[in-house]
């Protein structure tokens, strides 16, 4: 589990999404965004914890992202079981996106998978292996 990370998923930017063919006023800067959606079909330590649909909702965000926010597609990073994402992968390109970002830039952290509660009760993602880091 990745400890000391806001579980709550960043769906901000779907609540305030114009409607469909309405433009985005007063946006400026860039739109960075890391779209993690984990089925863990790659990870035998979550065989009975598969989910169906995370995948899938990565792909209606970035379209969301592409149509309403403008958003470049260069600038949408998408993590899904392919990459078999452990904690270290995740971090990296939490920092990834962090640090390609300036004043004005917009982020978007959206993340489709489990979440668990450590022995102190903090909440935390659980990406692939996680009980290693």
């Amino acid at each position: 589990m990745i400890r000391g990370m806001a579980t709550a998923v960043l769906l901000a930017c779907v609540w305030a999404a114009p409607a469909p063919g309405r433009e985005r006023s007063g946006s400026g800067g860039r739109t960075y965004a890391l779209l993690i959606g984990l089925n863990y079909t790659n990870d035998s330590e979550m065989a009975g914890s598969r989910l169906r649909y995370s995948a899938n909702d990565v792909e209606a965000i970035r379209e969301m992202l592409l149509a309403y926010w403008g958003a470049a597609a260069a600038d949408i990073d998408v993590l899904t079981d392919d990459e078999n994402p452990d904690a270290r992968l995740v971090k990296r390109r939490i920092a990834a996106l962090a640090n390609r970002a300036g004043p004005g830039d917009r982020i978007v952290l959206f993340y489709s998978g489990h979440g668990a509660t450590d022995a102190e009760g903090r909440w935390g993602l659980v990406p692939y292996r996680p009980n290693r880091e």
